[in-house]
């Protein structure tokens, strides 16, 4: 299902960024006094082993858990997302369909610096139509569900300016297994992070981890993967005032990634016309992503993000050096109506020339709402009674700047209602 981008807002309050309470300066430990002559070290034992039990036995405090559902009708313009080569002329089928969904978040602290978290989510999508294109698919071909889940456990060390995250999460893209739909994939993370927290809001984290990627159509993309990243954040400026939820602010978060795939497939090599599998080859690749990001927070949230993605692989026609620039703005705009809008522009530059394959180039991994596209994107959102919002949006991709052998163009409108609790 989508990804909504909203305003960082406290109930009734303008947007704020997520700040991190400013702590005062430890006081320096105190001595302790010696322990008199004549107790026994058994008693220090004694005390340490009932502190301990005492520890254990408090019971967890479970945090308030979130529900959200949501439901909608949507129409496609582009419903198997066709991409086509200048001279080619392919049927690009249009429908409307219904997607539904429901996310379930929450936590528990089994004691004061640790945390566990969880978010799961369900959803699916379902296309109305018989008419079949040239390739004898019908729209309902891409019907889908969706299944998705991520759960945490954080623990603050001793110290309280470093913690230590476990993260997993799983995302499953469920379609019909007779139909060959390119948009069907599993994905699996797990991952360590370590997180040193800073003054003055700085904070510093570093992660590794291992990926299993499966692409159901094809199981010469399934790759497994290990990945370490590194990512900072700050706060450069905030401006005097009155209050916290008044203050303007800009936050800066710059980022690197390295991933390195092992695919299931073979390496492609140029000693054949066209490119052939090599025999004794498999396909290794070094995925390398670094971005920077500017956000500032007040009457309105203006955000600006530059990634620049390099995948080097060893097999022929598959390397590529893809820029991307994001921009989005939030603000409200009348009769308590909030709106989103995301500009993203993307320029890929292919090393051997355009032989990655077309509906693997253009996805990202992550979600399958998601595109490596040009693509300009609205949101807009109304809070009603009871915790009901309505939501509307307009989502417009194609392949200008990107990848100019292809063409593509596709057009989604969407409305439908959310409820929260």
């Amino acid at each position: 299902m989508p990804a909504r981008v909203r305003p960082r807002c406290p109930p009734g309050g303008r947007a704020t960024p997520s700040r991190s309470c400013r702590r005062a300066a430890p006081a320096p430990p105190r001595r302790l006094p010696a322990a008199p002559v004549g107790r026994r070290p058994g008693a220090r034992w004694a005390v340490a082993a009932a502190a301990i039990a005492a520890i254990a036995a408090t019971p967890a405090r479970a945090e308030p858990t979130r529900v959200q559902v949501e439901a909608g009708a949507e129409y496609d313009t582009n419903v198997h997302r066709i991409e086509r080569r200048a001279g080619e002329d392919v049927a690009v089928q249009a429908a409307p369909l219904v997607r539904v969904g429901a996310r379930v978040r929450g936590g528990v602290r089994p004691r004061a610096s640790h945390r566990l978290s969880y978010d799961l989510f369900a959803g699916a999508k379902r296309f109305f139509g018989d008419a079949r294109d040239d390739a004898g698919r019908t729209p309902s071909d891409e019907d889908v569900a969706i299944v998705a889940a991520r759960g945490a456990y954080a623990a603050a060390l001793a110290s309280r300016r470093a913690i230590v995250r476990a993260v997993g999460s799983y995302y499953d893209a469920i379609g019909d297994d007779r139909v060959d739909t390119a948009r069907n994939f599993r994905s699996f993370d797990a991952r360590g992070e370590l997180v040193l927290v800073g003054p003055e809001r700085h904070r510093f984290a570093l992660h590794a981890g291992l990926r299993a990627f499966t692409f159901k159509p094809d199981g010469v993309f399934d790759y497994r993967a290990d990945h370490y990243g590194a990512r900072y954040t700050t706060e450069m400026w905030r401006s005097d005032s009155a209050g916290e939820a008044d203050a303007s602010s800009v936050e800066v978060a710059a980022a690197y990634r390295l991933e390195r795939r092992d695919y299931a497939g073979a390496a492609l090599t140029d000693a054949c016309d066209p490119p052939c599998p090599a025999p004794s080859l498999g396909r290794v690749d070094l995925f390398h992503v670094a971005s920077i990001e500017v956000t500032y927070t007040g009457d309105r949230v203006y955000a600006a993000r530059y990634e620049l993605q390099v995948d080097d692989s060893n097999s022929f026609g598959q390397s590529l050096v893809r820029h991307r620039v994001d921009a989005a703005v939030t603000t409200d705009v009348a009769f308590g109506v909030s709106a989103t809008a995301k500009l993203t522009v993307l320029y890929n530059v292919f090393v051997d020339g355009l032989l990655v394959a077309r509906d693997v180039n253009a996805q990202t991994g992550v979600s399958i709402e998601d595109e490596n596209r040009n693509g300009l994107v609205v949101h807009l959102a109304r809070p009603l009674a009871g915790g009901w919002t309505a939501e509307a949006r307009y989502g417009l991709w194609s392949n200008e700047f990107a990848t100019d052998a292809l063409r593509f163009r596709r057009q989604a409108v969407y409305a439908g209602l959310l409820y929260e609790r």
